[in-house]
């Protein structure tokens, strides 16, 4: 007798089969985190969020602190590279000045009050550099072997949900766990 394929509706087994398939490709597709490829509105948000991250970082950090006032200056050099790469300019100066942040605050000890405020915002430099439009290998930098912080914070992508929200959201549950409510984002 041959083998042929009879449809007998929705409880035949290929019909089982290709709806499973389906079905497993949408809910692979909905809840993985789109990495590359996002529109530059999208990480000009998320670099703004990183932005006020790393500025809130300073207002509940010991002023101080070695490391304050490179920050502080990495910030303003990260700003002028975004509004030159929205204006035209290269993507190469963003990715320099998301190193350089995250460079900086690689020195700052995973015991300090603040140092999981630190490990959220170098999760969210990561996330920005693997999105970022160019070619990112020049951005593996020898800070990022030796940081810390680097791999301790993941942040998950929900479905419906933007990145820079769960930047935010991550950002937000840290703050809250550590006490230190002049860092929230609103």
């Amino acid at each position: 007798m041959k083998n042929t394929l009879k449809f007998d509706g929705w409880d035949s087994k290929p019909s089982k089969k290709l709806l499973s398939a389906v079905l497993a490709i949408l809910f692979l597709t909905a809840t993985t985190t789109p990495l590359q490829g996002c529109s530059a509105a999208t990480t000009v948000n998320e670099i703004n969020t990183v932005l006020t991250e790393a500025t809130n970082i300073l207002t509940v950090a010991d002023p101080t602190a070695p490391w304050a006032g490179q920050l502080k200056a990495a910030v303003a050099a990260l700003k002028t590279a975004e509004a030159g790469w929205v204006g035209g300019g290269a993507v190469a100066d963003v990715d320099a000045a998301l190193n350089t942040i995250e460079a900086i605050v690689a020195v700052v000890p995973v015991t300090a009050a603040y140092a999981p405020l630190v490990d959220v915002l170098v999760a969210g430099v990561e996330a920005i550099l693997a999105a970022l439009p160019a070619p990112t290998a020049a951005s593996v930098s020898l800070a990022k072997a030796s940081n810390p912080h680097l791999g301790r914070v993941v942040i998950k992508h929900r479905l419906f949900h933007s990145r820079t929200k769960e930047f935010k959201d991550a950002w937000n549950a840290a703050v809250e766990k550590q006490g230190l409510k002049g860092a929230l984002i609103q």
